[in-house]
């Protein structure tokens, strides 16, 4: 009789990562229960606790792994076959969720088919909704380093990456390869998971019992709070961690309490955009893999509203770096890495005022077609890719450090820079910070540090055609 291989695929943002763990740090226990978890961290098929080197082995983009962790596929998985030979157990269990997002083409599936011909295989595969899946993505997206320009999520990705959210694809692909009949789905919810927990319900699978002591209630991939998100967002922009500090400094803030949950973080109708677009697709796999009419509860869906869209202000900042300044006298992160972060915030706080953008003349570049100041709003409409314009001088005494506080708004995503120069230089490109606008209205705060006094200024308000209003500027030392 052929050992039968458990292939858990994902989705990604499924519980993959405390599956993970709890298959690693109880791999006697599993084994005791006739359920090999390959597991040597030197194998060449491990990658900590997960087993992506499989999936880097057939798939074309690699990237996810650092380079020496990829191989060619009869090497990895003649290394793993080699191990599963040498084990006892019948059952083995595998688990890479980049499966379902790297390797979702037939032919690459077919690939790790080839490769596993000789033992029975089981497929599994947890699907969350589409909406709550971009959302958390997101969240590790900021958590990774990637800075969202003006705390803007664009929901249309959803939409265009039919590779990670067209479910009927990704289940149709691996179903073709393996066969439907050893495609085991569940959809990743507290009411449709064994004892509401996904650790519970692929153990369930695989035939291992679960002791309640064996679950570790902070071994988890935790989420921040919408607050926190923002407050990491802001940091990215100024690209001033190192991996080891952003690791740091994630698990510092998983554990603030103060905050709310990061469901507001699209609003409500572009949750329901996204589900509407997924519609037909999820009915198709609901009836062909579920045999019912609905792949997730309709009730949830229809009743979605519109939350109150969240936006960082000057408490939930001060809040936030209050308990981080708490976590450095309690030896939780050091000096170094509260100092980096105290100072990415410091214009928020700013308190000496330069200069207000006030109703005035303005040197203006030539593609700017408009401008008008209405009820202290200042709007340009540009038909170039490059309108700018210079704040007039001073009040004060200028100083090598400035900081900007504004809100602004843009039709479309693009960047605003600030150039700055001696009164008598000219404007150069190495004398300038960049900083990301998403469309809409947002409020940013940034610090210019120069290496000689600042004696003009020049605001690039973006780099293409369009509106662009600004809503308030003012300037501090």
């Amino acid at each position: 009789m052929k050992k039968v291989i458990y292939l858990h695929i994902g989705l990604e943002k499924t519980g993959t990562k405390s599956i993970q763990k709890f298959c690693y740090k109880n791999g006697k226990y599993l084994m005791e229960n006739g359920v090999y978890y390959p597991h040597g961290k030197k194998e060449p098929y491990m990658f900590f606790t997960t087993h992506w080197p499989l999936v880097s082995a057939v798939s074309e983009r690699k990237k996810f792994l650092p380079a020496k962790k990829v191989f060619e596929p009869e090497f990895v998985y003649g290394k793993l076959i080699e191990d599963i030979e040498k084990n006892d157990c019948k059952k083995v269990l595998l688990s890479a969720e980049p499966f379902s997002s790297h390797a979702v083409e037939k032919k690459r599936i077919q690939k790790i088919k080839d490769q596993l011909v000789n033992y029975d295989v089981k497929v599994i595969l947890y699907l969350r909704r589409q909406d709550t899946l971009f959302i958390s993505s997101k969240s590790t997206n900021v958590k990774g380093g990637r800075h969202f320009p003006g705390n803007y999520f664009d929901f249309n990705e959803a939409i265009e990456r039919d590779d990670l959210y067209n479910f009927k694809s990704i289940v149709d692909n691996w179903s073709y390869v393996f066969g439907k009949e050893n495609m085991i789905i569940n959809i990743f919810d507290r009411k449709e998971l064994k004892d509401g927990n996904v650790i519970c319900d692929i153990m369930d699978i695989v035939g291992v019992p679960v002791l309640k002591e064996m679950l570790d209630t902070d071994d988890k991939n935790t989420s921040l709070s919408i607050e926190c998100l923002y407050f990491l967002n802001q940091i990215n922009m100024h690209e001033i961690l190192d991996n080891k500090q952003r690791t740091k400094i994630n698990k510092v803030l998983e554990k603030y309490d103060k905050g709310n949950t990061i469901k507001s973080l699209i609003p409500g109708s572009q949750k329901k955009a996204i589900m509407h677009h997924y519609q037909e697709q999820n009915r198709y796999v609901a009836n062909e893999y579920f045999e019912r009419d609905y792949l997730f509860e309709e009730n949830k869906i229809s009743s979605i509203q519109d939350e109150k869209q969240y936006s960082m202000n000057e408490n939930d900042i001060k809040s936030i770096l209050e308990y981080l300044k708490n976590q450095k006298d309690e030896g939780n992160i050091d000096e170094e890495l509260f100092g980096k972060i105290d100072k990415a915030f410091a214009p928020f706080f700013a308190e000496d005022s330069l200069y207000v953008l006030e109703d005035e003349p303005l040197k203006i570049s030539s593609d700017v077609k408009n401008i008008e100041y209405n009820d202290g709003v200042l709007t340009m409409e540009s038909n170039g890719i490059d309108p700018w314009f210079i704040l007039p001088k001073f009040r004060k005494r200028t100083a090598k450090r400035l900081f900007f506080k504004f809100e602004v708004e843009y039709s479309c995503a693009s960047t605003l820079d600030i150039y700055y120069r001696r009164k008598t230089w000219r404007f150069k490109e190495k004398n300038k910070v960049r900083i990301g606008i998403g469309p809409g209205r947002s409020k940013n705060a940034v610090v210019v540090d120069s290496k000689f006094p600042i004696g003009c200024i020049r605001i690039d308000l973006g780099d293409t055609e369009g509106t662009f209003k600004i809503h308030f500027m003012e300037v501090f030392k």
